[in-house]
Protein backbone atom coordinates (compact mmCIF):
# COMPACT_ATOMS: atom_id res chain seq x y z
CA UNK A 1 0.00 0.00 0.00
CA UNK A 2 1.26 3.32 -0.97
CA UNK A 3 1.61 6.07 1.55
CA UNK A 4 -0.98 8.38 0.32
CA UNK A 5 -3.12 4.93 0.68
CA UNK A 6 -2.23 3.88 4.28
CA UNK A 7 -2.90 7.63 5.70
CA UNK A 8 -6.49 8.03 3.76
CA UNK A 9 -7.07 4.63 5.37
CA UNK A 10 -6.00 6.12 8.96
CA UNK A 11 -8.36 8.99 8.26
CA UNK A 12 -11.07 6.97 7.24
CA UNK A 13 -10.84 5.22 10.57
CA UNK A 14 -10.81 8.49 12.81
CA UNK A 15 -13.32 10.21 11.25
CA UNK A 16 -15.51 6.49 11.83
CA UNK A 17 -14.20 6.88 15.38
CA UNK A 18 -15.27 10.23 15.93
CA UNK A 19 -18.71 9.89 14.37
CA UNK A 20 -19.41 6.78 16.29
CA UNK A 21 -18.24 8.85 19.61
CA UNK A 22 -20.53 11.49 18.59
CA UNK A 23 -23.29 9.47 18.54
CA UNK A 24 -22.73 7.52 21.70
CA UNK A 25 -22.33 10.33 23.85
CA UNK A 26 -25.05 12.23 22.58
CA UNK A 27 -27.32 8.69 23.42
CA UNK A 28 -25.84 8.04 26.73
CA UNK A 29 -23.77 9.85 29.79
CA UNK A 30 -20.45 9.94 29.76
CA UNK A 31 -20.21 7.19 32.37
CA UNK A 32 -22.52 4.79 30.45
CA UNK A 33 -20.37 4.85 27.00
CA UNK A 34 -17.55 2.61 26.52
CA UNK A 35 -14.67 3.18 24.04
CA UNK A 36 -15.42 -1.03 22.98
CA UNK A 37 -18.50 0.26 22.17
CA UNK A 38 -17.47 2.95 20.41
CA UNK A 39 -14.76 0.99 18.65
CA UNK A 40 -17.07 -1.66 17.57
CA UNK A 41 -19.66 0.48 15.94
CA UNK A 42 -16.48 2.35 14.15
CA UNK A 43 -15.57 -1.27 12.88
CA UNK A 44 -12.61 -0.54 14.83
CA UNK A 45 -10.46 -1.75 18.07
CA UNK A 46 -9.84 0.19 21.10
CA UNK A 47 -6.42 0.14 20.33
CA UNK A 48 -7.32 2.93 17.58
CA UNK A 49 -9.08 4.97 20.32
CA UNK A 50 -5.58 5.29 21.92
CA UNK A 51 -3.56 6.00 19.14
CA UNK A 52 -5.44 9.05 17.89
CA UNK A 53 -7.20 10.32 20.99
CA UNK A 54 -5.25 8.78 24.08
CA UNK A 55 -8.28 7.77 26.31
CA UNK A 56 -12.10 8.68 25.96
CA UNK A 57 -11.96 11.62 27.99
CA UNK A 58 -9.37 12.80 24.86
CA UNK A 59 -12.02 11.43 22.24
CA UNK A 60 -14.74 12.93 24.25
CA UNK A 61 -13.11 16.53 23.92
CA UNK A 62 -12.39 15.52 20.15
CA UNK A 63 -16.19 14.55 20.09
CA UNK A 64 -16.59 18.40 21.00
CA UNK A 65 -14.10 20.36 19.14
CA UNK A 66 -15.30 18.46 16.06
CA UNK A 67 -18.64 20.31 16.05
CA UNK A 68 -17.23 23.81 17.21
CA UNK A 69 -13.88 24.31 15.54
CA UNK A 70 -15.71 25.32 11.95
CA UNK A 71 -17.84 27.77 13.87
CA UNK A 72 -14.41 28.87 15.32
CA UNK A 73 -12.74 28.71 12.35
CA UNK A 74 -15.11 30.77 10.39
CA UNK A 75 -15.18 33.32 12.48
CA UNK A 76 -11.13 33.57 12.43
CA UNK A 77 -11.52 33.71 8.37
CA UNK A 78 -12.60 36.98 7.46
CA UNK A 79 -11.68 36.80 4.10
CA UNK A 80 -12.85 33.22 3.42
CA UNK A 81 -16.15 33.06 1.49
CA UNK A 82 -17.41 31.09 4.64
CA UNK A 83 -16.84 33.94 7.09
CA UNK A 84 -20.13 35.46 8.55
CA UNK A 85 -20.40 38.97 7.04
CA UNK A 86 -23.10 40.59 9.11
CA UNK A 87 -25.06 39.43 12.15
CA UNK A 88 -27.44 37.56 9.83
CA UNK A 89 -25.21 35.70 8.61
CA UNK A 90 -23.72 34.71 11.54
CA UNK A 91 -27.54 33.27 13.11
CA UNK A 92 -27.85 31.21 10.04
CA UNK A 93 -24.27 30.19 9.49
CA UNK A 94 -24.88 28.50 13.53
CA UNK A 95 -28.44 27.09 12.82
CA UNK A 96 -27.04 25.17 9.94
CA UNK A 97 -24.61 23.34 11.80
CA UNK A 98 -27.16 23.03 15.01
CA UNK A 99 -29.49 21.76 12.15
CA UNK A 100 -27.06 19.17 11.25
CA UNK A 101 -26.91 17.44 14.47
CA UNK A 102 -29.67 19.23 16.64
CA UNK A 103 -28.56 17.24 20.23
CA UNK A 104 -25.47 18.75 20.19
CA UNK A 105 -25.84 21.80 21.70
CA UNK A 106 -27.76 20.03 24.61
CA UNK A 107 -24.33 18.30 24.91
CA UNK A 108 -22.40 21.53 25.06
CA UNK A 109 -24.95 23.27 27.95
CA UNK A 110 -24.69 19.99 29.42
CA UNK A 111 -20.89 19.79 29.60
CA UNK A 112 -20.80 23.24 30.41
CA UNK A 113 -23.01 23.29 33.37
CA UNK A 114 -21.11 20.16 34.96
CA UNK A 115 -18.13 21.86 36.23
CA UNK A 116 -16.28 18.63 37.08
CA UNK A 117 -17.67 16.52 34.27
CA UNK A 118 -14.94 15.51 31.38
CA UNK A 119 -14.44 17.91 28.74
CA UNK A 120 -15.82 20.40 30.84
CA UNK A 121 -12.95 22.44 31.57
CA UNK A 122 -11.30 21.75 27.87
CA UNK A 123 -14.25 23.17 26.38
CA UNK A 124 -14.75 26.46 29.09
CA UNK A 125 -11.21 27.57 28.72
CA UNK A 126 -9.79 26.50 25.50
CA UNK A 127 -12.13 26.13 22.76
CA UNK A 128 -14.93 28.74 23.75
CA UNK A 129 -12.63 30.90 25.05
CA UNK A 130 -11.19 30.61 21.48
CA UNK A 131 -14.71 31.24 20.16
CA UNK A 132 -15.00 34.40 22.30
CA UNK A 133 -11.54 35.72 21.29
CA UNK A 134 -12.35 35.19 17.63
CA UNK A 135 -15.99 36.72 18.37
CA UNK A 136 -14.32 39.70 19.19
CA UNK A 137 -11.95 39.82 16.36
CA UNK A 138 -14.91 39.50 14.00
CA UNK A 139 -17.10 42.22 15.98
CA UNK A 140 -14.05 45.01 15.51
CA UNK A 141 -13.80 44.45 11.84
CA UNK A 142 -17.64 44.88 11.73
CA UNK A 143 -16.99 47.96 13.42
CA UNK A 144 -14.38 49.16 10.94
CA UNK A 145 -16.92 48.56 8.38
CA UNK A 146 -19.43 50.15 9.51
CA UNK A 147 -21.76 47.66 10.14
CA UNK A 148 -21.60 47.56 13.87
CA UNK A 149 -21.67 51.08 15.52
CA UNK A 150 -18.77 51.97 17.15
CA UNK A 151 -20.00 52.25 20.66
CA UNK A 152 -21.03 48.86 20.94
CA UNK A 153 -19.94 46.66 23.97
CA UNK A 154 -18.67 43.75 21.94
CA UNK A 155 -18.50 40.97 25.09
CA UNK A 156 -22.65 42.32 25.42
CA UNK A 157 -22.97 41.18 22.25
CA UNK A 158 -21.14 38.23 22.17
CA UNK A 159 -23.16 36.99 25.19
CA UNK A 160 -26.14 38.23 23.73
CA UNK A 161 -25.46 36.22 20.50
CA UNK A 162 -24.88 33.00 22.35
CA UNK A 163 -27.96 33.31 24.10
CA UNK A 164 -30.59 34.17 21.35
CA UNK A 165 -28.83 31.45 19.04
CA UNK A 166 -28.33 28.86 21.29
CA UNK A 167 -31.77 28.74 22.81
CA UNK A 168 -34.24 28.00 20.66
CA UNK A 169 -32.47 25.08 19.73
CA UNK A 170 -32.43 24.01 23.37
CA UNK A 171 -36.45 24.05 23.43
CA UNK A 172 -36.63 23.02 19.50
CA UNK A 173 -38.99 20.26 20.91
CA UNK A 174 -41.38 22.74 22.95
CA UNK A 175 -41.10 25.36 20.29
CA UNK A 176 -42.46 23.06 17.67
CA UNK A 177 -45.61 22.29 19.54
CA UNK A 178 -46.10 25.64 20.76
CA UNK A 179 -45.92 27.27 16.98
CA UNK A 180 -47.42 24.67 15.39
CA UNK A 181 -45.16 24.74 12.56
CA UNK A 182 -41.73 22.91 12.00
CA UNK A 183 -38.87 24.32 13.78
CA UNK A 184 -36.29 23.96 10.65
CA UNK A 185 -34.23 25.94 8.21
CA UNK A 186 -36.97 27.77 6.97
CA UNK A 187 -38.05 29.09 10.61
CA UNK A 188 -34.30 29.72 11.78
CA UNK A 189 -34.17 31.49 8.36
CA UNK A 190 -36.89 33.78 9.68
CA UNK A 191 -35.33 34.08 13.42
CA UNK A 192 -31.99 34.78 12.01
CA UNK A 193 -33.53 37.83 9.94
CA UNK A 194 -35.71 38.75 13.10
CA UNK A 195 -32.90 38.77 15.60
CA UNK A 196 -30.90 41.03 12.98
CA UNK A 197 -33.76 43.59 13.01
CA UNK A 198 -33.65 44.19 16.54
CA UNK A 199 -30.42 44.58 16.72
CA UNK A 200 -29.39 46.21 13.69
CA UNK A 201 -33.49 48.92 13.53
CA UNK A 202 -34.71 47.70 17.38
CA UNK A 203 -38.60 46.99 17.76
CA UNK A 204 -39.67 49.93 19.79
CA UNK A 205 -39.97 53.52 18.51
CA UNK A 206 -37.93 56.07 20.13
CA UNK A 207 -39.74 58.74 21.94
CA UNK A 208 -40.99 61.78 20.36
CA UNK A 209 -41.11 60.15 17.00
CA UNK A 210 -44.60 59.18 15.30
Amino acid sequence: MSNSGAVKMESGVRKRLLEAAMHAFLDDDYQSVSMRRVAQQAKSNMSMIYYYFGNKEGLFEEVLRSWLQPLIDNMQSPDGEASPDSIEDFFRMYYRAALAEPRFPLLIMKTINSSDAPGARFLCETVLERGRQSGLVWGRRMQAEGKIAPDVDLELLRIAVVSMSMMPMLIRDFLAKQQGEPIDSVFFDRLSAFYTRIMTHGIVQPLGEE
